[in-house]
């Protein structure tokens, strides 16, 4: 049993392509957060190109949260991650794994001996089982590991983004957009799980009507949506679709009322108690490695 008064202070670190957040929190309480800007040069290509770098400005934000030493959860955004929801037959317990291997073999892009793979069960559907499956190449963990190992953090657990994202969304059937000035994530979360995923560039705010770039953004969501229309299982009910805007260009961002004429929008909806002056969307992928630790 975990004892909140005995707990030490964490960490739940995540990096963005050009910039680190943090959170610094015990058991469940938040205490303290920031960031702090990356040069775009620091990440490349899902690497820490800039080792160097990447270690100069992460300890200046631990300076700035006045911490040094913790354990700590990591999330990262990774174009090349690989999630897929595997259908399996009904296979005695201790076949699973072996058999989960198989079939990441036949539907990964990349051979398993270049990820890091990972799974879990999900509910039985019929006569199948049902398997979330993530792949993570290798290099890019590792990376992202050797240029941790250069400070005194210890790390304990590693998530995509998109998992913490939605874990802290915290709705079950939803569409999340999410905005960053480096790209835009659009997730379909059913069952709590991201089964699609895709990220766009948006048209240039400086270039192009709010109208533009809502219908930009709206084709893409629609296309989305048709596509899971169309490949659903008979066991997966209609659904009528909700979005949720997160990142840290979802505040006051302008493509809210015209999403909103087309769908309504949802908040979300993290199982912790937060500090009134928390940027929520800015900081959600952290909260959603805090739910995973606490």
């Amino acid at each position: 049993m975990k004892i909140p008064w005995l707990a030490r202070e964490q960490l739940a670190l995540h990096v963005e392509p050009i910039e680190l957040r943090a959170i610094v929190f015990k058991g469940a309480r938040i205490l303290r957060w920031g960031a702090q800007p990356l040069r775009p040069q620091v990440l490349q290509q899902n690497l820490v190109a800039e080792p160097h770098a990447f270690h100069e400005a992460l300890s200046q934000l631990l300076t700035t949260l006045g911490i040094s030493t913790a354990k700590t959860s990591l999330s990262f955004h990774h174009g090349r991650a690989i999630q897929r929801v595997l259908e399996l037959p009904l296979v005695p317990d201790k076949l699973l794994a072996e058999t989960v291997e198989r079939q990441a073999r036949r539907e990964f892009p990349l051979p398993l001996e270049e990820i890091y793979l990972t799974w879990q069960q999900l509910p039985t559907q019929g006569n199948h089982r049902q398997i979330f499956a993530v792949g993570l190449p290798r290099q890019s963990v590792d990376s992202y590991i050797a240029a941790l190992q250069q400070t005194q953090l210890k790390i304990t657990s590693l998530d995509l983004k998109t998992l913490a994202l939605a874990r802290a969304v915290n709705h079950p059937q939803i569409i999340i957009v999410d905005l960053e000035s480096t790209a835009t994530k659009i997730l379909l979360i059913r069952d709590f799980i991201p089964q699609i995923v895709r990220t766009i560039t948006l048209l240039d705010a400086d270039k192009f009507s709010v109208q533009e770039r809502a219908g930009q953004l709206i084709r893409e969501i629609q296309r989305m949506l048709d596509f899971h229309q169309s490949s659903r299982t008979a066991s997966q009910p209609h659904w009528i679709p909700q979005i949720c805007l997160t990142g840290a260009l979802a505040p006051g961002n302008d493509l809210a009322a015209p999403l909103e004429a087309k769908w309504s929008l949802a908040h979300p909806q993290p199982t912790l108690t937060l500090p009134p002056d928390l940027p929520l969307l800015h900081y959600l992928p952290n909260l959603g490695l805090i739910m995973k630790e606490s």
